[in-house]
């Protein structure tokens, strides 16, 4: 597999690997919990300002230190370069990576982008046993039978947050409520060019229908994030089925132990 990356990447990419040389000291498979904020310090190029991004934004998200602060970095590349698109979001929750998007354009963009945000803000969706493996299965039967599900949170938590707490404008701001094969077919029309697209599906049928449907809007240079390729196995078979068909020389790169992403050729 070859690499066509650009040479303004190589020296953050070269950071980034010797930072991982000494990850398994800061966590599990390099993955720092937010709990230990205090005391971490990696050394990457915009941490100060990712810090402080994540004091606001912690409560609301599952995110590790380091998928975050990529993030916050991820936007301020996109912001730098003067790539053009939205911020898009597979995957909310309580919108903690939303936030984390929008206050990197709040500081890095000389306008705000719009900001695409697809959850069904009803749980996670059944996983199937024969492509999402044995951790998938585990998680939906540890929910308790009076659950309303996994991972449920409502589209106002996510907007108290990014447009009340972050200060984004609403206007800029779209909730695509429901399932991915629900909305975002019909919204792929609408949205025009991606610069980010943050892909938290977990699960296979969920991550192919994103990639499925929205890859080819990603600008070129632009970054897409995979958040569960480590974690949950059809999440990493969707990614690996669709790259190998449609952009075999697509390069992951490492976050932590989970996360992963790509600048699109």
């Amino acid at each position: 597999m070859v690499s066509t990356l650009r040479e303004p990447l190589v020296a953050p990419l070269r950071r980034v690997r010797d930072r991982l040389r000494n990850s398994a000291a800061n966590g599990f498979g390099g993955s720092t919990s937010l709990a230990s904020l205090s005391a971490v310090n990696k050394g990457y190029d915009l941490e100060g300002p990712a810090r402080e991004a994540i004091a606001q934004v912690g409560s609301h998200t599952q995110l590790s230190y380091e998928r975050l602060v990529t993030l916050y970095e991820q936007v301020a590349y996109v912001e730098r370069c003067g790539l053009p698109g939205s911020l898009v979001e597979c995957g909310v929750w309580r919108g903690g990576a939303s936030a984390m998007m929008a206050l990197a354009n709040l500081a890095e963009g000389p306008a705000r982008r719009p900001l695409h945000l697809f959850d069904s803000f009803e749980g996670m969706p059944q996983p199937r046993a024969d492509v999402d493996g044995l951790a998938a299965m585990d998680l939906m039967r540890s929910a308790s039978p009076s659950s309303p599900g996994v991972n449920v949170a409502s589209p106002q938590q996510a907007l108290d947050l990014i447009v009340g707490r972050v200060g984004y404008p609403e206007s800029s701001v779209v909730v695509h409520k429901g399932w991915f094969e629900d909305t975002i077919p019909i919204a792929r029309e609408a949205l025009g060019a991606i610069a980010v697209l943050r892909i938290d599906g977990d699960w296979y049928e969920s991550t192919r229908t994103v990639f499925e449907h929205l890859y080819d809007l990603v600008v070129p240079g632009g970054v897409v994030v995979i958040d569960d390729y480590g974690h949950f196995e059809g999440c990493r078979r969707a990614t690996d089925e669709f790259l190998g068909r449609h952009a075999p020389d697509a390069y992951l790169h490492y976050i932590d132990y989970t996360g992963r992403y790509l600048i699109k050729s």
